[in-house]
């Protein structure tokens, strides 16, 4: 016997995802490619034996400059008067931040990021010192130098093992809070960039500068979870009484939608739910989609600039699903995505809830990491219905 459904008995799920203007990758900057990062650090370093920095020594929250040493401009430049700037010797650095450890927080603060940077650089000719400057970026604050070493490389042509790594803070404070995620049950990555500055001494005189930066990702999951949840019910006309065979009831309000705003590419999170079995047997439950619709709501100035001319949006093909009852997957499974333009399309798996039983309906989405500025501002939205039915 199949249990028809009224509306009670209905889960809708109303997943309205919006990336907001501002909040997409490769928005706009005036003066350069958006996917070349922050312009570097001016950094500034003084002759050996005159004022440098010894090694180790901890810089958080510095600009970066010491008053009356010689500066290097943005662009590479020369240094300032009284610094060599002969082309020999040829200086090569390359420079891998380490991702921070993943933070896991109940409102997805954010207190200290420290990370791994290991630096290879070499270099022909003849140098007897190399300063090594660490400096950090971080979204809001721009750059701050956090540490520089003295290394003595007499004899050498490339920086010595020991003073290749180097552990930093990459943000503390209020510096730490604009990796911060506020919105909960989500996961959200931001990017921060580290750029190492390498300057050769040999005599005192300045014979070589060359400075690389590299991106590092700090992902924050927010603990808290995200609002929205629904009530069912089969037996006569709501009543609340356990009269029929199965009695689907599913979290608190009637038919709420679980809205999630704000998402920008690479964002992922889970909704949560429990699903009961009011019922004296066990029942079948099963998912249906239907009325997947995107909306471009409005067609900002990035978009048109990446050639997004349709009047429908596009975020039901950048946002993937899957949902879990239990350790059962109706839609998707371990490492499988559906993405939300298919799920008309694709057939669903079913699980059993037995008589009393009751268990976690979760739904899972990510956006693509990839996707540009085509999905800013737009919206979509998926009618999802769950049904139990009698199992004998």
């Amino acid at each position: 016997m199949r249990v028809e459904l009224t509306k009670r008995t209905a889960l809708v799920l109303l997943v309205l995802l919006t990336v907001l203007a501002g909040a997409g990758i490769g928005l706009i900057q005036d003066g350069g490619d958006s996917d070349a990062g922050p312009a570097p650090p001016t950094v500034t370093v003084t002759p050996p034996g005159d004022g440098a920095v010894e090694d180790g020594t901890e810089r958080d929250g510095d600009t970066g400059s010491v008053d009356g040493a010689a500066t290097e401009t943005p662009d590479g430049g020369d240094a300032a008067d009284g610094a060599t700037t002969d082309a020999e010797p040829t200086l090569s650095v390359t420079a891998t931040a380490a991702d921070p450890e993943p933070v896991r927080h109940a409102t997805g603060s954010v207190d200290r990021l420290e990370g791994t940077v290991r630096t290879d650089a070499s270099w022909t000719g003849t140098a007897d010192t190399a300063v090594v400057v660490y400096s950090v970026w971080a979204p809001d604050f721009g750059w701050a130098e956090t540490t520089r070493r003295t290394v003595n490389v007499a004899g050498a042509s490339t920086l010595p093992a020991d003073a290749a790594i180097e552990t930093l803070t990459y943000a503390t404070g209020s510096r730490a809070s604009a990796f911060e995620n506020p919105r909960d049950g989500t996961t959200r990555t931001t990017e921060g960039h580290v750029a190492v500055t390498v300057v050769l001494f040999d005599g005192g005189e300045e014979v070589a500068r060359e400075r690389v930066t590299d991106p590092f990702g700090v992902a924050v999951t927010n603990l808290g979870s995200t609002g929205g949840s629904a009530a069912a019910s089969s037996g006569g006309a709501g009543t609340g009484e356990a009269s029929d065979p199965v009695e689907l009831a599913v979290g608190g309000a009637d038919d709420a939608p679980i809205r999630i705003d704000g998402v920008a590419p690479g964002d992922s999170g889970v909704v949560r739910t429990a699903v009961r079995n009011d019922g004296t047997e066990s029942g079948r439950l099963s998912l249906h989609v239907e009325n997947v619709t995107d909306a471009e709501n409005e067609l900002l100035e990035p978009e048109r600039d990446v050639g997004d001319t349709d009047e429908t949006g596009e975020l039901s093909g950048a946002v993937s699903v899957r949902v879990s009852v239990g350790e059962d997957y109706l839609v998707g499974g371990e490492g499988t995505w559906v993405r939300l333009s298919e799920l008309e399309t694709v057939a669903f798996a079913n699980t059993t809830l037995e008589a009393g039983e009751t268990r976690s309906l979760d739904v899972e989405w990510r956006v693509d990491g990839a996707v540009g500025n085509e999905i800013q501002s737009d919206s979509a939205v998926v009618d999802v219905t769950l049904v139990l039915s009698q199992t004998s």
